[in-house]
Order: structure tokens, then C-alpha cells, then sequence
């Protein structure tokens, strides 16, 4: 990402003081999700994405259910309790984001 820095564009990408880092005037957020730095070969996989998240939504379906048992740690005396909930991402626009992927191989 330095490299991105010439002389003539020298505000593309910044390394602020407090440790965040914009690139052309927008927040980086570093994620484990994507490809990590390495110098192997991985391709067609996406590396860095860029747009705004905004369009995409993280929504719960019905509400959380929760089940109990007590048949099944029966020798025990004891009650056994499962909790579900259903969630789901979608999105409100698909060409909101764009992603760099690397080469296919």
C-alpha cells in the first residue's frame, strides 16, 4: 500500500498517527477475512474490497428460539438448553462494492 505514494499523488495512501490508515481519502479496514499479505501464488481469490458497505445488511429472521430437554442428561438431573437464531446478509445493491482479485492460475 505505501507504493501507491509518488511524488505527485502523495495523499493516496496514509498512515494516520493513531495507527488507522485511509486510502484516497477513505478508512481502510483491515479484515481476517480476505487473502493475507504472502508471497505464494493464490490465485483467483479476492484480496481487497472497495465500495460502500452500506448497501449490504445483516438482518435476523423471526426470533431467536430456544429449546429445552430434560431427557437428555437424564442420568445426570440435569437440563439441557439450545439456542437458535437465524441470520442472514443480504444486499440493496450488488455493484455497490467492487473486489481486486488476484490472477486466475
Amino acid at each position: 500500500m505505501p507504493t501507491f505514494k509518488t511524488a505527485a499523488e502523495q495523499n493516496v495512501y496514509q498512515r494516520l498517527p493513531d495507527g488507522t490508515a485511509i486510502l484516497d481519502g477513505y478508512p481502510i479496514v483491515w479484515t481476517d477475512v480476505l487473502q493475507a499479505y504472502t508471497t505464494s501464488a493464490a490465485p483467483d481469490t479476492p484480496i481487497a474490497v472497495f465500495g460502500a458497505m452500506s448497501f449490504w445488511w445483516m438482518g435476523e429472521h423471526g426470533n431467536p428460539r430456544i429449546d429445552t430437554s430434560e431427557h437428555v442428561w437424564f442420568a445426570n438431573d440435569q437440563l439441557a438448553v439450545r439456542f437458535i437464531e437465524e441470520i442472514d446478509f443480504d444486499y440493496a445493491a450488488t455493484d455497490a462494492t467492487a473486489a481486486l482479485i488476484t490472477a486466475a492460475s
